[in-house]
């Protein structure tokens, strides 16, 4: 099944959701949440040329077969997440975002993405959640 809204955004999470077995199309984003409880993904493509996520506060488990952006602020950016084990993007490639191609900032979470971005080869990354330094370093 192929959801593609071309304008607007293709999904908007609420409160505990599972996605399973899609492709998400050109949206302006594909997929936006925040404070959505826990989303858990499998068998879920992204393929846009809006940007791809857009997630703050929550958990993540499972994972997407891949995620290619060509567009947004950032094709993925994840806030404030924790995850359920390491989250795996996927493949496919990111590029033509006005900020950073793949931001994560804050939360507790552990993502892969085999990919190609603006700063990587082909090849899968662990990408940690950064930390705070701890008091007096």
């Amino acid at each position: 099944m192929l959801l593609q809204p071309g304008a607007g955004t293709a999904i908007t999470l609420g409160a505990g959701n599972t996605l399973r077995g899609f492709t998400i199309g050109n949206a302006t984003t594909a997929l936006t949440g925040t404070n959505f409880g826990t989303l858990t993904t499998s068998e879920v493509t992204i393929n846009t040329t809006g940007q791809a996520l857009t997630l703050s506060t929550g958990t993540l488990a499972g994972g997407f077969v891949g995620v290619t952006s060509s567009g947004g602020t950032n094709n993925i950016s994840l806030t404030a997440l924790a995850t359920s084990g390491t989250f795996d993007l996927g493949t496919g490639a990111l590029s033509g975002a006005t900020g950073r191609a793949f931001f994560v900032s804050g939360g507790s979470g552990a993502y892969t993405y085999g990919g190609r971005s603006p700063t990587t080869a082909p090849a899968s990354r662990s990408i940690p959640s950064p930390r705070s330094p701890s008091p007096g370093r």
